[in-house]
């Protein structure tokens, strides 16, 4: 793992998971934000020979880091969540995993009013909200005409078909957004689709 500072905690719990899953974690580092050089990180991480390394970084430490991982002719496989398109050319052949894009409508709709094209995770954030919203509009309101918390998230928890912009959504027992999600690989620069 190579991850943001900011970001230990769910870290800590995937490699929880994967420790209990029989994987091995040779190292585990952690980054400031202010970080820029990360040769003496990548020199140890090729010394350990990992079968694979999972880099959790924003831009632009995600870039500088593919610079000096090139530089410093480490070949490993590398996998994240939703970053590698920012700078497909360092990444080429890699995995990582990203939102089922869904209804195109929400990118037109996004990239018109704003000018931008949506960061990974928009639309779930847009999804999400929407069920939160759709949880105080369908709950019945008090004697103030206030919805009451317990029954949004009662009509969340049971909301197991919401139409989301990215897919059908759903909350689990746990409390977690379940949506599609898929696994794509930069090939020809280009983010391709190898898995739903």
């Amino acid at each position: 793992f190579l991850s943001f500072f900011v970001k230990i905690l769910n870290l800590l719990i995937l490699k929880n998971m994967l420790l209990a899953n029989g994987f091995e974690v040779p190292f585990d580092i952690q980054v400031l934000p202010s970080s820029r050089d990360f040769k003496a990180e990548i020199i140890k991480m090729k010394a350990a020979q990992p079968d694979a390394l999972f880099v959790e970084l924003p831009s632009p430490l995600i870039e500088i880091f593919g610079k000096q991982v090139k530089e410093l002719n480490f070949d490993v496989a590398l996998t994240n969540i939703n970053t590698f398109p920012s700078a497909p050319e360092l990444f080429e052949g890699h995995i990582y995993l990203t939102e089922k894009e869904g209804d195109k409508s929400f990118y037109d709709y996004f990239e018109k009013n704003t000018g931008l094209y949506p960061m990974p995770c928009t639309v779930n954030i847009y999804d999400g909200l929407r069920m939160i919203v759709e949880g105080f509009e369908k709950a019945k309101a008090d004697d103030n005409n206030i919805p009451q918390n317990d029954e949004v998230v009662e009509i969340m928890l049971n909301n197991h078909n919401f139409k989301g912009a990215v897919s059908i959504l759903g909350i689990d027992e746990e409390g977690n957004i379940n949506s599609a999600s898929v696994i794509k690989r930069i090939i020809n620069g280009k983010p391709i689709t190898v898995e739903k």
